[in-house]
């Protein structure tokens, strides 16, 4: 009986470990190149999950990875939607206290207006009108 409760709690633990690492992954990949990454982390060295920090905070929504870099550390702290591997509303706590939310996708070009519809070609034969005939 015992032998079993190991094999499953070291299948699950297993399991997490490798969607934590596919996160991390992701994260650092996505994070590289953000200005405030690179204020105040620099390169990123590392990034791994705490299950410790995110006890601590006791939201159940929240997760907590800590980060370090060449030129710091910090507490990346994010929301974890159901199901998904990545994080949202992340934001970047430094040892000090700051906070910085980070939005790491890039933002959206605002919609550019409509440009105006150019007149159809003369040599377009949708555009020509059939005027009545000439009595």
């Amino acid at each position: 009986m015992a032998s079993g409760l190991i094999v499953c709690c070291g299948g699950l633990y297993f399991v997490f470990q490798l969607g934590a690492e596919q996160m991390t992954s992701q994260l650092k990949t996505r994070l590289a190149d953000h200005p405030v990454i690179e204020a105040e982390i620099g390169e990123i060295e590392s990034i791994e999950v705490n299950l410790q920090k995110t006890g601590e905070r006791g939201d159940q929504e929240r997760l907590v990875l800590t980060i370090e870099g060449s030129k710091g550390n910090g507490l990346l702290i994010g929301r974890q939607r159901p199901g998904a591997l990545e994080l949202e509303d992340l934001v970047l706590e430094t040892p000090e206290g700051e906070q910085y939310p980070l939005d790491a996708e890039p933002a959206e070009a605002p919609d550019a207006p409509d440009a105006p519809v150019p007149p159809p070609a003369a040599t377009d034969r949708s555009a020509r009108t059939r005027l009545p005939p000439l009595e």
